[in-house]
């Protein structure tokens, strides 16, 4: 098993970001992401928002894998989250579909007020971990470590796009404010 772990900040506020988040799809630095599907949204009565994803996108298997495994290179990941306005933290739980009984990624996404600049700036906190199974159980290493390089190259990607985004948002909020 790998473990993989980043906290990075981001200079925007926190209702930026979380707004990124949920139109972070397409974006120029995440073009392997090919669709993103609501399956449910609600709010419980605590205020809290819940929503359950699909997301599918193009993923680099090794061409042996996909030989051996007769299979695509479209993956499925399945997204689970939270978001509390009253605490300012949005947490989302994504796990593999695709390939679960060979390899299984569970990622672990949290936005939250940075303390020590609550109203400016984000914790980007994203950990994954990264589990050969069944018959890549043998060669256990060189497939986490691939998944791994893999995984880090599309969570940089993922934070230049989010960045890309709020960016995006911003301009739009621009646009939106009367002129005096």
């Amino acid at each position: 098993m790998k473990i993989f772990e980043i906290v990075h900040k981001i200079p925007h506020p926190w209702s930026q970001v979380t707004e990124a988040h949920w139109e972070k799809y397409p974006n120029d630095h995440s073009a392997h992401i090919v669709s993103v599907d609501t399956i449910n949204r609600y709010v419980d009565e605590n205020g809290i928002l819940h929503s359950e994803r699909l997301l599918s996108g193009k993923q680099k298997i090794p061409r042996i894998l996909q030989k051996i495994f007769n299979s695509s290179d479209v993956a499925y990941f399945h997204e689970v989250s939270t978001l509390d306005p009253k605490t300012n933290v949005l947490h989302a739980e994504t796990v593999n579909l695709s390939f679960s009984n060979l390899i299984l990624i569970e990622e672990g996404l949290t936005l939250k007020k940075n303390p020590e600049d609550p109203e400016n700036n984000t914790l980007f906190i994203q950990q994954a971990k990264i589990s050969a199974k069944g018959v890549l159980s043998g060669i256990a290493k060189y497939t986490e470590e691939f998944t791994v390089k893999t995984f880090k190259a599309n969570a940089a990607n993922g934070r230049k796009g989010l960045e890309q985004v709020i960016d995006r948002i911003r301009m739009r909020e621009q646009k939106a404010m009367p002129i005096n």
